[in-house]
């Protein structure tokens, strides 16, 4: 199937339980660049628990932020957030990429320079000043090892492209706008999203009494049970932190009315 947004058409699987409907529905949102087809674990569990199931592939462009608020839709009851990012784009960023270079084993000194690079980029995407630092330096260190691990824009025009699009955006005026139930799961090996978004989630959300927080110390990203939550090691793991889906199975029991 396919799912119209405005000119767009997002491919789809619509999963239905078995049983006469009308069934409630959980739509699961894309993360990153990763189509449907990488969520295929969570529709059988919410097929379990009595729900229908819209997962649909992300669309090719990018789609303003605020298109993804879930207090705009009264048809939203709850909302369930595997590991969300709760600071601005750009301090996830620096922090993905020292966090994801140290636990793969980079040298200490190639990631320090990494990130040096990459603040000095945020500071002149904000303001526009200083790219030709960052043209020399990204032609200097063209062959550096250090330099695979960052973002080297073409242009100043591409690189303030990204930011208005991406590095800038700060999630926690949206989530004070959200008053449903909220779980909010995340990982102690997460090397994308730094563990204050989970205090920052809580001190943003007006309805706190709503908002459940669960940890589960062995879960990276993708909450993979792990061992050092980097990126080298993502090949060999093979299922989800123990005790994530009878987490999300209490919670939905506690909060929703799943018939």
């Amino acid at each position: 199937m396919t799912i119209g947004v405005g000119d767009v058409k997002l491919p789809g699987t619509l999963y239905l339980p078995a049983g006469r409907g009308p069934f409630p529905m959980i739509v699961i949102v894309p993360a990153g660049a990763v189509g449907r087809t990488a969520s295929a674990t969570f529709p059988n569990f919410f097929l379990a628990e009595g729900f229908g199931v819209l997962a649909y592939d992300r669309r090719p462009g990018s789609a303003p932020f605020t298109t993804f608020a879930a207090s705009q839709s009264p048809a939203i009851s709850f909302v369930i957030d595997h590991s969300g990012m709760m600071l601005p784009a750009w301090q996830q960023e620096l922090y993905r990429l020292a966090a994801e270079a140290s636990a793969d084993g980079v040298a200490a000194d190639d990631v320090a320079r990494a990130v040096g690079f990459e603040t000095l980029l945020m500071t002149v995407a904000a303001n526009g000043q200083g790219w030709p630092e960052i043209a020399e330096t990204m032609r200097v260190n063209e062959k550096a090892s250090w330099m695979e691990l960052v973002y080297k824009p073409a242009s100043l025009d591409e690189l303030q492209r990204v930011w208005r699009n991406d590095f800038s955006f700060d999630p926690r005026p949206f989530a004070a706008r959200v008053h449903q139930p909220v779980l909010a799961l995340f990982g102690g090996l997460d090397k994308s999203t730094p563990v204050e978004s989970a205090a920052n989630l809580e001190n943003a959300m007006i309805s706190k009494e709503k908002l459940t927080i669960e940890f589960f110390p062995t879960a990276n990203h993708a909450f993979l049970a792990a061992k050092t939550g980097g990126n080298s090691e993502i090949a060999a793991l093979s299922h989800f932190a123990p005790g994530m889906f009878a987490s999300m199975h209490r919670w939905l029991r506690s909060n929703v009315r799943s018939r």
